[in-house]
């Protein structure tokens, strides 16, 4: 089916008379009322433009990605596949052509006063070139937007609508402002899925249809979802799709259905001392809408899942944490056990007959022997993680705790295996243990002379509550060649690339269609104009980690900023669902 019939004539004659005076013009509609369908259809038919020559270039993005996409640019990095040579821009490859700036709405201010220079046809230079030396050629630009940057007169946008486009503007209409048009657009989807077949819609079902996706694309989808159960002709009645929105929620998630399964989400969550409503959920998903691209996947079917997968499986209360501690610190005493047993001064025959009962001894004086220290204020454990471990471990902490820097005068004045207890919640990439953790130990010069002028046992047990394998691997690589004291690693919880939203191997979005076009909305078109990368910030979490992982107490910075930090992103700023404690 061509999308051309989709436009109606009142439109066309509209954007005929727009079009024969200069300038661009703008095309507002709500997300799925056609604003793609009609540019490009003046492109071809009323501009009578080659259809390679249509380049359609996303607001939203980053200033640097619509320069160098727009202008072009040298790039100074030969890769394999970079020769350092120009690349020509959008508005070099569009002569006699149309560039479409799609999603006006969601540029930045700084992407505003960029593109405002380009539309009044200022010289312009690529990405690279020291002087403004080029001119705008013959191209003719076209954008669009969603209505509420265009209504009133608040905002950095409305003066920008009435400089440039100057009354050249196209309203397109929701589906129930155009409620005698629903039921052809209807038939014409269900002809392009099933041809020679017509359904019958009774006056309440298109009130509903009108109410239900407000918009030609989820017209579109319902229309297919339709003849996949009912491949013939029917009369569709409002009990019909009452029936399937209830029963089989064959029309995506309706409103007062999210709603729900938003609230049944929020059940017994807390975070930093507060409750999770659902309410607060629901409004955290509403967010994405602003930011919907071209595929028909819904944005906030991605959001939902991101959530429901980042609560469902990786937030970790108070209740589960003192379950891992608990595991922890069984596993440490394992450790402990198999090195005693495997120790041939304390037991040199591992058949002898009283070797179990030597074994016990040593351990319970081993454990009573631990020392639990923090790293100068680099590694914090959280208050519940130590108040976890006292209790698991019935520790007297004046007694075993001591600081760090204090370290080399305990090894002189103590004998036998020292063993020292360090407690983390999280692990990610590996680097900042090594960095900061590790790099401390092998750089405080005093203990280890106190290890090697004593010839003291000394071995450091980190127990880290949830963890990734790479970051595992990665520190346990980085002590291949340490030679004057022993590492061990616990995690209690061990994550692998399963548990990364964007791996191939991911478990949070399996499908590759579905995880392409999450990449693009949560990395592309919300990360990267969340996060400042000037200060290290990563939309995929530190070091692309890609974590969901959620604390009653805090979020690591690993995982996916969407959900901790909040920024001035989009029209009304983003709001995050777990705000990010700053630990200074």
């Amino acid at each position: 089916m061509s999308n051309n019939v989709l436009i109606s004539n009142d439109i066309i004659a509209t954007a005929e008379d727009i079009i024969s005076t200069s300038g661009p013009i703008l095309i507002v509609g709500d997300i799925g009322t056609g604003k793609d369908t009609l540019a490009f259809y003046l492109h071809e038919k009323i501009l009578q433009r080659s259809a390679n020559r249509f380049f359609k270039v996303d607001c939203s993005y980053s200033k640097v990605e619509l320069e160098r996409g727009l202008l072009g640019y040298i790039d100074s990095y030969r890769g394999e596949f970079d020769d350092g040579r120009y690349k020509p821009g959008f508005l070099e490859q569009a002569v006699e052509g149309t560039v479409y700036l799609d999603r006006l709405h969601l540029a930045n201010k700084g992407n505003i006063d960029f593109l405002g220079d380009i539309l009044k046809g200022k010289p312009y230079k690529p990405v690279g070139e020291k002087i403004a030396s080029r001119e705008v050629g013959n191209v003719y630009f076209m954008a669009s937007c969603e209505p509420h940057p265009y209504e009133g007169e608040t905002g950095y946008l409305s003066p920008f609508f009435k400089d440039i486009f100057r009354g050249r503007i196209i309203v397109l209409p929701k589906l129930k402002n155009i409620p005698n048009d629903l039921e052809k657009y209807f038939n014409l989807f269900i002809q392009d899925e099933l041809s020679n077949s017509d359904f019958n819609l009774d006056d309440k079902a298109k009130a509903i249809l009108c109410d239900l996706p407000n918009n030609l694309s989820g017209l579109r989808t319902i229309a297919r979802r339709i003849v996949n159960i009912y491949p013939q002709n029917k009369v569709i009645t409002c009990e019909f799709l009452n029936q399937q929105i209830l029963s089989n929620n064959m029309f995506g998630p309706l409103e007062s259905v999210r709603k729900h399964r938003c609230q049944s989400l929020s059940n017994n969550v807390v975070y930093q001392g507060k409750p999770v409503t659902g309410e607060m959920i629901y409004s955290w998903i509403n967010q994405f809408e602003s930011f919907r691209g071209i595929s028909d996947i819904d944005p906030r079917d991605i959001a939902e899942s991101l959530i429901r997968n980042a609560i469902g499986k990786y937030y970790y209360d108070r209740q589960r944490i003192d379950e891992i501690v608990k595991k922890l610190y069984e596993e440490l005493l394992d450790n402990i056990k198999h090195e005693i047993k495997n120790d041939r001064k304390i037991i040199p025959d591992p058949k002898f007959t009283h070797a179990e009962r030597i074994i016990t001894h040593h351990l319970k004086a081993a454990q009573e022997e631990l020392i639990y220290t923090q790293m100068l204020g680099i590694m914090r454990s959280p208050e519940t993680l130590s108040n976890s471990l006292r209790i698991v471990s019935k520790i007297r902490p004046k007694n075993n705790a001591i600081e760090f820097q204090n370290l080399p005068t305990l090894i002189k004045n103590k004998k036998g295996h020292i063993r020292i207890v360090l407690l983390d919640d999280f692990l990610g990439s590996g680097h900042q243990v090594v960095k900061d953790i590790i790099g401390q130990i092998q750089s405080a010069q005093s203990l280890r002379n106190a290890v090697i002028s004593t010839n003291a046992k000394i071995t450091f047990y980190l127990l880290i509550c949830v963890g990734f394998d790479i970051g595992k691997q990665y520190v346990e690589n980085s002590l291949k060649n340490n030679k004057w004291f022993n590492f061990n690693l616990i995690i209690g919880d061990l994550l692998n690339d399963q548990d990364r939203a964007f791996q191939e191997s991911s478990l949070i979005f399996g499908q590759k269609e579905i995880r392409q076009e999450a990449v693009d909305l949560i990395v592309r078109r919300i990360g990267e104009r969340l996060c400042n990368t000037n200060k290290g910030e990563n939309p995929r979490g530190w070091n692309d980690i890609e974590s969901l992982v959620v604390f009653e107490t805090n979020v690591p910075n690993d995982t996916l900023p969407v959900i901790w930090k909040s920024n001035n992103v989009g029209e009304n700023g983003w709001r995050a669902i777990f705000p990010r404690l700053l630990v200074g």
